[in-house]
């Protein structure tokens, strides 16, 4: 005859087990839309964004707009400190990332011709200590950049 407890009624020893901690916050509060817009200089780089506290992104879009090709310049997503990616709008188009499900920037506009670029920033990248993106102008032509933000405190 078979001893002990059947499949259905397993004991289980939660204490012994190796469980990495489980962190639950609520982000959903306090929705706070953060907005920058330059003429942006010659050569270089410069933080279109720099966040300081701990949330999450909700969403967002980088808007760029030139008088030449700006399809090489590139932008860098820091979070925690961390580079989280680095895409410039010709890559996002070359490689049809068009939805955010793939990375934590994804093409929403590629116009080669009139030199119009619209970048969208993904919903629900958390960051703890902070969060930055950086833009790289490679090309040597003045440019406008519009770049809107929106992320949630924690409660």
């Amino acid at each position: 005859m078979a001893q002990g407890f059947e499949d259905w009624q397993t004991q289980v020893n939660i204490s012994g087990q190796l469980i990495r901690p489980l962190l639950a916050r609520t982000y959903l509060g306090y929705p706070i839309e953060l907005y920058s817009s330059f003429d942006y200089g010659i050569g270089g780089s410069d933080y279109l964004i720099n966040i300081y506290s701990p949330g999450i992104t909700l969403g967002g879009y980088i808007e760029i707009r030139g008088t030449l090709s700006r399809k090489n310049d590139t932008f860098v997503i820091y979070s925690d400190g961390h580079v989280s990616t680095i895409w410039s709008a010709f890559k996002l188009n070359e490689y049809g990332i068009i939805t955010p499900d793939v990375t934590f920037l994804y093409q929403i506009k590629y116009d080669d011709t009139n030199f119009l670029y619209i970048i969208g920033i993904k919903p629900g990248l958390v960051f703890d200590s902070g969060f930055k993106i950086l833009f790289n102008e490679l090309t040597g032509v003045a440019i406008t950049i519009k770049c809107v933000v929106v992320y949630g405190l924690p409660l």
